[in-house]
């Protein structure tokens, strides 16, 4: 039986990878989990056994090196408690005896003061690590630094590799478009492909699986409007507005200018709103806005996205979940984030530029109404573990 390595860093990243790993378990695979940073507390938090990068790299021949330079770089008053400080010192101690490799110890410490983590690029780490695990096929997700680095190292080594794509990728369309970037790369979406294709990209290695972590979408039931007033959804984020100077202005300025508008809209009898805040935004906001609904803490966002009729954002992947449910989108256009991910792509948005043209976009919206739910909702899943069984079986 193939043995299969799923590696990830902390977050949505590791969250994306979870329902692929449980199938692939299900299905009677030899599956190992390597959680980075963060990763291996969620992938535990989900009830899936996973280990952290000291307890592979302790089998390294480099450990007393790199718990030696890690040590010395790790400040263990700042160490995360659900990383630890055995895995931050494997993690700096590794990086940083890659990056003298490469650059020569002189070089690395001015690059690492420099920038910090954003130098290494641990190949030699990486290669080591597949070594150790004896894998016959490589998970990853769309991360940089060791997650890319893994994939490059598979390579040379005749390791299969898979990428699974969490969105569109932007920042990392310069090296999941080389051509010998890992056997096959999973996206969420069409225009996402396309992309890495006009980049030059083989078709043949990109392939729509849909984004797994949004499968639990298929079950969302959206009813019918029983009013003819739009029930209308703000994905709040901390994201600064832009001034007259196009400087950015105070994080909180942007929510409270879209509140203020739905609640003008709310006395007007326009409407209905709710506000979903970010996990980041702080209590002030709340408290500001507290003759709104807020339902953050006590419903799911698949329960809130079900009762909305018009979505609101910036740049929350919560919207792009809006629009794979066939939600109709508002660009909030004045915001410091405007732009970071395209919306449009996905299908139709509108724009408000100003605050003035909120409500007015709203209608818009609302008039036009809801559109196909998208056909990989539900599949994405075993879409890519079939990509994964594929390349195992060669």
């Amino acid at each position: 039986m193939p043995k299969i390595l799923v590696v990830a860093y902390g977050g949505g990243h590791a969250r994306l990878l979870v329902p692929v790993i449980r199938l692939l378990q299900e299905r009677g695979h030899e599956v190992l989990v390597l959680g980075l940073t963060l990763g291996q507390s969620v992938f535990q938090e989900a009830g899936l056994s996973a280990v952290g990068l000291s307890e592979i790299l302790q089998q390294s021949t480099r450990w007393q090196a790199i718990v030696h330079r890690g040590q010395n770089l790790v400040d263990e008053s700042d160490v995360h408690p659900q990383i630890g400080l055995e895995n931050s010192v494997a993690y700096l101690g590794s990086g940083f005896l890659d990056l003298i490799a490469s650059h020569g110890e002189s070089e690395a410490i001015k690059h690492y003061k420099k920038v910090g983590r954003k130098a290494f690029d641990p190949a030699i780490t990486a290669r080591e690590i597949i070594e150790i695990c004896g894998c016959d096929v490589l998970v990853t997700t769309n991360s940089p630094r060791m997650e890319r680095a893994l994939v490059r190292a598979a390579r040379p080594l005749q390791k299969h590799s898979v990428v699974v794509v969490d969105s569109f990728a932007s920042i990392e369309r310069a090296w999941l478009s080389e051509p010998s970037y890992a056997d096959c790369v999973c996206v969420f979406h069409k225009s996402v492909k396309e992309a890495l294709i006009s980049d030059g990209r083989p078709e043949s290695d990109v392939i729509v699986t849909g984004n797994p972590v949004f499968d639990s979408l298929a079950d969302v039931v959206l009813p019918k409007r029983q009013t003819d007033k739009p029930h209308v959804l703000y994905l709040s984020q901390n994201e600064a507005r832009i001034d007259q100077d196009n400087h950015p202005v105070d994080p909180d300025a942007l929510p409270l200018d879209v509140i203020n508008c739905l609640l003008m809209g709310i006395q007007n009898d326009q409407l209905t709103a709710e506000v979903r805040f970010h996990p980041n935004q702080g209590d002030g906001i709340r408290r500001e806005v507290n003759c709104l609904l807020d339902r953050s803490k006590s419903c799911s966002l698949e329960d809130t996205l079900a009762d909305a009729d018009v979505v609101i954002t910036a740049s929350s992947t919560a919207g792009i979940q809006a629009q794979l449910l066939g939600l109709p989108l508002v660009k909030i256009g004045w915001s410091i984030r405007n732009g970071l991910v395209p919306f449009d792509q996905l299908g139709p948005t509108w724009e408000a530029q100003t605050s003035d043209q909120l409500l007015p976009k709203i209608q818009e919206a609302a008039r036009a109404g809801r559109f196909l739910k998208a056909s990989t909702l539900g599949n994405a899943t075993s879409a890519v573990v079939e990509q994964i069984e594929r390349l195992a079986c060669v």
